[in-house]
């Protein structure tokens, strides 16, 4: 199969081999400063907001299409974080996702406990008499994203914060109370508060937002992806934004831990917040071969080609499935398939499931191969990238090793945004 007939496949086999990306990004980002004084004053849960949509729109490459709705104080009436705004932009993302779609609710700003001992998240015309008619319970948002039909719910909560008119102790009570109420009745998404339970969330000036956002905004934009696959799920962000939150905390004689809720069934990295095209996705390749021979032969070529930095061949494939369960550090695999398959299935649904942007390209005969799989199984395998050693001649190896290495760069580039010119 030509270079060009390998692309026509795989655009058709795209959506299908996978469907585990989500097609659209519905957020809706809310920040509050402005409180009336009964409430008190914050001063930087709209710039918070605002970075965190920059950040988000900056990083859209992971999904066909994103909608962002941004609620913060300096907006026009109809964009202000008002209650009847936010339930109207909550309610209305909710109901249009479709099942493949991710949708995100960030808020910034207050949240209390009610008289009547449920939580609450404080918009900026909420009333501290009547916090149950003026501002909006957890259990409605609960409730609203719950019956949605999105894929992958994802919620995020900065409230608690510390200061500026309000009693410290009264924010420690209601931040224990919030996570009580978090815990008890989270289902069928994922929630990523600022702290913990008794602690405050902390804004500083030096920074001019709050230690949580500062790094969620980082995170988002690419310093929780630190193999650099293109793509910051859920849990290498909470573990970015966690690790980071509480070392700045500590250094301000504070403490600060920020939390995640989840009841879901499916891992938490298998869930995309950002994605973004490499400059260059492919800078390490790996080479799983006994044979020596052809082992040396890949690495060399591989090295030589215009596409990749470097390539390491490894002949121990134990070793490997070993350090997989810890860490990957390739961004393309070469994988002899002729021997020991069970085994070598199993490591490509490992690295799959936990980098799932890494490409493979298996190396032996495609033709035998392929008829010794049971049909399913041979309708998945017969799409992927494949280096035909018993048609290829040794004279002809390294023009395979460019065509297969330009097939898993578009391969990258179109799962992960625009097609990439790697030539510059």
């Amino acid at each position: 199969m030509s270079f060009e007939q390998s692309i026509d496949a795989l655009k058709v086999f795209k959506s299908n081999q996978y469907n585990d990306m989500s097609r659209q990004r519905r957020s809706v980002i809310i920040g509050v400063n402005g409180y009336k004084p009964a409430i008190g004053q914050l001063y930087f849960c709209v710039s918070d907001a605002k970075a965190i949509e920059d950040a988000l729109n900056a990083r859209r490459d992971g999904f066909e299409s994103t909608e962002s709705t941004l609620l913060v104080d300096d907006q026009a009436e109809m964009l202000r974080p008002s209650r009847v705004n936010i339930l109207e932009s909550v309610s209305r993302i909710c109901e249009s996702a479709e099942s493949e779609d991710t949708i995100l609710i960030h808020f910034s700003g207050h949240g209390q406990i009610g008289l009547d001992h449920k939580f609450y998240l404080l918009p900026i015309d909420a009333s501290q008499v009547s916090i149950e008619q003026t501002a909006i319970s957890w259990q409605w948002i609960r409730d609203t994203v719950e019956n949605s039909k999105a894929r992958n719910k994802i919620i995020i909560i900065d409230a608690c914060h510390s200061g500026a008119g309000r009693d410290a102790t009264q924010s420690v009570r209601a931040s224990q109370e919030i996570l009580r109420e978090l815990q008890q009745n989270s289902e069928g998404f994922v929630c990523i508060s600022s702290c913990g339970s008794g602690q405050l969330s902390y804004e500083l000036s030096e920074l001019g937002q709050g230690i949580f956002s500062h790094y969620l905004v980082e995170g988002i934009k690419g310093a929780a992806d630190p193999l650099r696959r293109g793509v910051v799920d859920i849990e290498s962000l909470y573990n970015y934004v966690r690790e980071r939150t509480i070392r700045h905390a500590t250094q301000i004689n504070a403490r600060q831990e920020p939390y995640l809720i989840s009841k879901l069934s499916v891992p938490l990295n298998s869930i995309t917040i950002s994605a973004s095209s490499l400059g260059r996705p492919i800078e390490r390749v790996l080479i799983l071969t006994d044979d020596p021979i052809l082992g040396n032969t890949l690495k060399t070529g591989i090295q030589m080609s215009d596409s990749a930095n470097s390539a390491e061949w490894v002949p121990d494939f134990d070793l490997v499935i070993s350090d997989a369960q810890s860490s990957f550090k390739y961004h393309a695999v070469y994988l002899d398939v002729r021997e020991n398959w069970e085994m070598k299935k199993d490591f490509i649904s490992t690295i799959r499931k936990r980098y799932r942007v890494v490409p493979f390209v298996l190396i032996g005969s495609r033709k035998r191969f392929l008829l010794s799989l049971e049909s399913e199984e041979r309708k998945k395998y017969q799409q992927y990238f494949f280096f035909d050693i018993e048609t290829t001649p040794f004279s002809a190896i390294r023009t395979l090793i460019n065509d297969t290495l330009k097939q898993v760069e578009w391969d990258i580039s179109t799962r992960y945004g625009e097609l990439i010119d790697f030539d510059r």
